[in-house]
């Protein structure tokens, strides 16, 4: 069997398949001791002989290159053509037989040929060297690191014997120093890498022969500090370089970074290094010199520069990162200084806007260092626009105008750079802004208050077209400057509440807004579009009411008007006024005015059951008139407070007792009503002329009217006690009476029936004249109930804080009524000393601004 195996060896055709030691074992069945005693140690005897006399012939004509291929080889032969054939025990031993032959017994060719291979740069060689030793590890590791001992040497040895050569030379330069030094170790740690597999062992061999070789040399002549400086040298070179492309640059620096990581001692020297690179690295022009030859500072090869050398980020900043800031800002001040005198502020803002933009475009980009980069750009911004905000200041209003709109986005877009860290100086330019806005608007007001009556439609037109203009330019140019927005309606609050058309009343303007949003609610030819698009400009101005209480009031007041009287033309626009409410005034105002619609619809099918059955009552007292009547519920409460008394004539008193005596309380017993004369409309017919004439009143001018039934003049103060109404009011009820020629006023105060009144109409409405009385009385009910607001207000603070300062005290409850009304702070004092009056509150003896809760 063992001569078999001998003879296919040397390619006699014998087919293996048919003589495995497993079919050997089975056929003689031999035992596992007799088949190694007679097979397996002849056969690896046999194979060792072989490949002894084979390999040392074969080396004595051929190169190790050659033998190292022929060994790879061989070693493959056995693995596919007897280890596979044999059983796997034996493979094993064949394979680590013939390794031990062709490799161990000639491993002193194999170091001595070592350092040609690595001279000549032989990857492939040195790779399949590399693997035939690696084989050899499991068995003794000595020999993988033998060759490592030598691979270090030969390093060390090169480069110092390079290093030696170039001292030769006078005057060495740092450009030949680094490139002669990165060529040995670049060339060794790609052997290391592609032809060790980057065995560890290896790849630190070459690390600790670069060590040896850069901090002793022929050139540094065994100094510690020579090494590293001609490094600083190279590196400041490239720096100042102006003809290399940036990719030079960055592999260049590559070069010193890499080396610097062999130098020893960098504790102690890296500092002084750090210090002088810093110093080479921002002369005056180095920035901006390449910057105009189209170049770029790189300011990634600078901090990778100062890694290496171990300098701490806090030294980094001092070394490097402040006088390179310092120095872009010494240069942009003087740039933008120049630039700013010679050109004016609307070409400075281009020229700003290119500047920074070219900065963030150079430094963006380097993650490594986005720290330095930020703040050069922080500090560019700080240069270039904080440092002229008095300039832009001046300019800044004449920017409002319409046709500038592309300064002042350049302007806010360089300002909104700056405004997390110079806050107070945007507020200044909010400011402006807001007194700008203020002073069009009350320009605008004056010129419409030249009119004697102005139309609330031409007063909301005149302020929602200041107010759009500002706002868009806002939108537009200072997109999300919440800032400016707030400005806005600062100006619009104080032009609005206090103007030439409203008096310095705000309550006048509020007035105006309201009838504005009445008459629009109340008109029958405008399509639901032109409505909605109306109504929109009311609705913004709404929300610059100081006074909200007397908004709600008002607006709640004219709701009542329309529902009653049934003049309402566009629900889904009533909606809509409600649903803005919701966010103007609050979720309980809109609430109660949504209940006003639902209680009208309840109150439609109670009116007509109600009517219908007061129609035999009033047919019973010889009445020939109808009789219409609405019972309102509490959501209506606001109108309660605006009615007046006044005594029910006799034609229709006992008509109006029965009503109430022997039909509503007859079903509704316990229910108090109040008649509200200012909502009742009443048509009176005349008797008393040629023609017939119907006359539409309200109630106080037919109460007048019908004491005429008995007589044909009458005294003021008769008529005042018949009536039962108030002077003022029964005056101007007589005014409008006259007005109308149904009355003919006469001297001494008297007012006769006019009996020969013509018109051409048959039937009319007398003018409406109680309208201010009953609005002025609304807000004597407001008044009112802003006493009792603050002095709940105060109360609620004080059994919180239990004590607290009277200024504190103040200014706490302006901030917690403002949102319904401006509380003027005599009208707080007062509160408060009504409290002190009533013992709610007390003074502290020991200070008497202190004020003290009573429990």
């Amino acid at each position: 069997m063992v001569n078999i195996l001998g003879r296919q060896r040397n390619d006699e055709g014998i087919d293996l398949q048919s003589f495995t030691g497993k079919r050997l074992l089975e056929f003689l069945e031999l035992s596992p001791k007799e088949y190694k005693s007679l097979f397996e140690r002849p056969f690896l005897e046999m194979s060792g002989n072989h490949y002894q006399k084979e390999s040392t012939a074969f080396l004595g004509t051929n190169s190790m290159s050659a033998y190292l291929k022929k060994v790879e080889e061989w070693l493959w032969k056995e693995e596919t053509h007897f280890a596979s054939c044999l059983n796997s025990e034996t493979g094993r031993l064949l394979i680590e037989k013939c390794s031990r032959v062709l490799i161990t017994e000639h491993l002193e060719h194999l170091c001595d040929s070592f350092p040609n291979l690595l001279d000549l740069g032989r990857k492939e060689d040195l790779e399949r060297m590399y693997n035939l030793i690696v084989r050899l590890e499991v068995l003794n590791n000595k020999v993988l690191e033998a060759f490592r001992e030598r691979f270090e040497v030969h390093i060390a040895n090169g480069g110092q014997a390079a290093l030696s050569n170039l001292a030769i030379s006078d005057g060495v330069g740092s450009i030949a120093y680094v490139d002669t030094i990165f060529e040995i170790w670049h060339k060794y740690s790609e052997i290391a890498v592609q032809s060790f597999y980057k065995n560890v062992g290896f790849a630190a061999s070459v690390e600790r022969a670069c060590k040896k070789f850069i901090n002793m040399d022929a050139v540094t002549k065994d100094s510690l500090h020579d090494s590293p400086e001609l490094l600083v040298d190279y590196a400041d070179d490239i720096l100042h370089n102006r003809t290399m492309t940036q990719d030079e640059v960055e592999y260049a620096l590559n070069k010193v970074i890499v080396l610097l990581w062999f130098v020893d001692e960098k504790d102690l020297a890296q500092k002084s290094y750090a210090v002088r690179l810093s110093e080479r690295l921002i002369p005056g022009d180095l920035v901006f010199v390449r910057r105009r030859n189209n170049g770029a500072i790189n300011l990634q090869a600078f901090k990778s520069l100062f890694d290496s050398l171990g300098v701490s980020p806090k030294e980094y900043e001092s070394l490097f990162e402040h006088p390179f800031l310092e120095m872009y800002g010494r240069h942009y001040q003087k740039e933008s200084t120049a630039f700013l005198a010679i050109n004016g502020v609307s070409a400075y803002l281009k020229k700003a806007e290119e500047w920074l933009r070219n900065e963030e475009a150079n430094f963006a980009s380097y993650s490594n260092c986005s720290s330095t980069g930020k703040l050069l750009i922080e500090r560019c911004g700080h240069i270039l626009i904080s440092e002229h905000l008095k300039q832009f200041g001046d300019i800044f209003p004449d920017l409002l105008d319409p046709g500038r709109k592309e300064d002042l986005v350049r302007m806010f877009g360089l300002l909104a750079r700056i405004e997390g860290s110079h806050n107070n100086n945007l507020k200044t330019f909010h400011k402006t802004f807001e007194l700008y806005v203020a002073n069009e608007g009350l320009a605008a007001l004056s010129n419409l208050a030249i009119a004697d009556d102005v139309e609330p439609s031409a007063y909301v037109d005149t302020i929602f077209e200041v107010w759009h203009k500002y706002s868009e330019i806002s939108a537009q140019c200072f997109p999300r400057n919440v800032g400016l927005v707030a400005s806005i309606d600062r100006a619009c609050q104080k032009f609005i509440n206090r103007n030439a058309v409203t008096k310095d009343s705000a309550y006048n303007s509020l007035k105006l807004l309201v009838d504005y949003a009445d008459d629009l609610l109340r008109n029958k030819t405008m399509t639901p579009e032109e409505i909605e698009e109306a109504l929109h400009k009311v609705i913004v101005l709404f929300r610059f009411v100081d006074d909200k209480d007397v908004l709600q009031e008002s607006y709640a007041a004219k709701l009542s008007e329309r529902l009653i009287l049934g003049v309402r033309m566009h629900d889904e626009a009533e909606v809509l006024v409600i649903e803005n409410f919701r966010e103007i005034c609050g979720f309980g105002f809109a609430r109660r005015l949504t209940r006003m619609f639902a209680d009208i619809e309840t109150i439609e099918v109670s009116t007509t059951e109600l009517t219908e059955s007061m129609q035999p009552i009033l047919r019973s007292d010889g009445l020939n008139a109808t009789f219409k009547i609405k019972v309102l519920g509490p959501s209506f409460r606001q109108i309660f407070a605006l009615h007046k008394t006044l005594a029910i004539p006799a034609d229709i008193l006992l008509t109006y007792e029965r009503l109430l005596s022997e039909h509503y309380q007859t079903k509704h017993p316990g229910r108090k009503l109040t008649w509200l004369w200012y909502c009742s409309k009443n048509e009176l017919h005349t008797n008393y002329l040629d023609k017939k004439y119907i006359l539409i009143t309200n109630s106080w001018q037919m109460v007048v009217l019908l004491q005429y039934n008995n007589n044909d003049t009458m005294s003021l103060e008769g008529l005042q006690v018949a009536t039962g109404i108030t002077k003022t009011h029964l005056e101007w009820v007589l005014t409008s009476l006259v007005r109308a020629n149904i009355l003919i006023s006469r001297e001494q105060g008297r007012y006769d029936l006019n009996k020969n009144f013509k018109s051409r109409k048959t039937r009319f409405k007398l003018e409406k004249q109680e309208f201010r009385v009953t609005q002025r009385d609304g807000l004597e009910a407001i008044t009112e109930n802003r006493k009792n607001a603050l002095r709940a207000t105060i109360v609620r603070i004080m059994k919180t804080r239990r004590t607290m300062e009277h200024q504190k005290l103040m200014q706490e409850v302006i901030t917690l009524t403002s949102e319904k009304f401006v509380p003027a702070v005599p009208e707080i004092k007062k509160a408060i000393d009504y409290l002190l009056e009533v013992e709610y509150l007390r003074r502290e003896q020991s200070s008497k601004d202190t004020i003290a809760y009573v429990a």
